[in-house]
């Protein structure tokens, strides 16, 4: 039948089009006009022998496959995955166009090919619908800069594949009316074979989650630990420039020692602006655990900028569970604590990591009527007071204790 060599001549250039402008390929027009050629005799001569239609379209991928790999060696899953999906887009328009002709006709299926006329017209709307989409499809990937290399490319060819094999299989019954036993069995196991292949790919996908999960948590990470450094550095300038300072300070102090006509007041007054300029040094924590040392020094510093003189010690390694939320909590809770019910705004604060246990410790002179919440000591015959606490660093417990 002529329009069915019209069709096929059309589908393939279309095809062939589809893929060299996709792909960007070398030497086009020549493949074009090869794989065309060649793809036209492969249809033609399967045609009159009455082959399975899916030997045809595998037959087809590989012409498309070895031309391309004639052109150019590189890329190999990038070019296999355009050509079927291509294919796939031509398998859809020929199904879509005989199912859109056989509603508005009120034709079955399975009888369009014994009307000629409404048949010829169906496989030309095909054609066109091929073309259309194909156009459409080249289009918006040159805009996105899209191609088919991905991380999960192997999983996601083999559903392709599989999809277009249940796909072709389920067309031909329909169209043909052959819908046997061993066409139901065979579908059936693809639709087995691909529901595998969407749980490989959901984990695919999972472990990929996971992955980019850790990396933002590195990341974020090893940001909070250049903010400290760039805060400990700028800490490092000031301190040396404080130094200097004081070595001015002390020269002047000298020469007003020793001048008889300065009253000792004006002294004590410039001893007092100098120790208010040490104490406003801002504190920084660095124990290499950025969530706990960012919000701790924050607590610090808000409390210094209260009129708070706070002398603190740290002995705190590296670990994880410090920068647990529930930890940072723990913590600020006991500071806020001591600094409440303190009489005198002087404290010294210190805090230990023994084995699974945060050990926090607050000394300083207390008011009487302190509720019972830590444990307290008196220290010194009762001059001064220490209140500890006890934090527990394990993940289950403090996971329960959020709950």
């Amino acid at each position: 039948m002529i329009i069915d060599l019209i069709a096929t001549i059309f589908e393939e250039l279309i095809l062939s089009m589809s893929i060299s402008y996709f792909l960007k390929i070398r030497h086009q027009v020549s493949y074009v006009l090869f794989t065309s050629m060649f793809c036209i005799i492969e249809t033609y001569i399967f045609s009159f022998f009455y082959i399975d239609n899916i030997i045809l379209i595998l037959l087809v991928i590989f012409t498309h496959l070895v031309a391309l790999l004639l052109i150019d060696h590189s890329n190999f899953l990038q070019k296999i995955s355009t050509i079927v999906f291509f294919v796939f887009i031509l398998l859809f328009s020929n199904y879509i166009s005989l199912y859109i002709f056989s509603v508005l006709n009120d034709i079955p299926v399975i009888e369009l090919r014994k009307n000629v006329h409404i048949f010829g017209f169906a496989v030309i709307f095909s054609k066109f619908l091929f073309a259309s989409f194909s156009l459409f499809l080249c289009m918006y990937f040159k805009k996105e800069n899209y191609n088919f290399l991905i991380e999960k490319y192997e999983v996601i060819i083999a559903i392709i594949l599989d999809i277009i094999f249940i796909f072709t299989l389920l067309g031909e019954a329909l169209v043909y009316g052959n819908m046997i036993n061993s066409v139901i069995l065979i579908i059936m196991l693809q639709l087995i074979v691909l529901s595998i292949l969407i749980c490989l790919l959901y984990n695919k996908i999972q472990i990929e989650n996971r992955e980019k999960i850790a990396l933002v948590k590195k990341s974020t990470k090893l940001e909070y630990l250049r903010i400290n450094n760039d805060k400990i550095s700028h800490m490092y300038d000031t301190v040396i420039s404080k130094e200097h300072n004081m070595i001015y300070f002390l020269r002047k102090l000298k020469i007003l020692l020793n001048d008889e006509k300065i009253e000792n007041e004006n002294i004590t007054n410039l001893i007092d602006v100098e120790i208010e300029k040490i104490i406003s040094y801002k504190f920084i924590s660095n124990t290499g655990n950025p969530n706990f040392d960012i919000e701790i020094s924050n607590k610090i510093n808000m409390l210094k900028e209260e009129g708070f003189d706070l002398k603190i010690i740290l002995m705190i390694g590296n670990d994880s569970r410090i920068n647990n939320t529930y930890v940072i909590d723990k913590v600020n809770q006991f500071i806020d604590f001591i600094s409440l019910y303190s009489k005198t705004k002087k404290i010294e604060l210190r805090i230990k990591q023994k084995n699974n246990v945060l050990i926090l410790k607050g000394i300083s002179s207390y008011i009487n009527d302190i509720p019972n919440e830590y444990k307290k000591k008196i220290l010194n015959g009762g001059i001064i007071e220490s209140i500890n606490e006890m934090i527990l660093l394990d993940d289950d417990y403090q996971n329960n204790k959020r709950k």
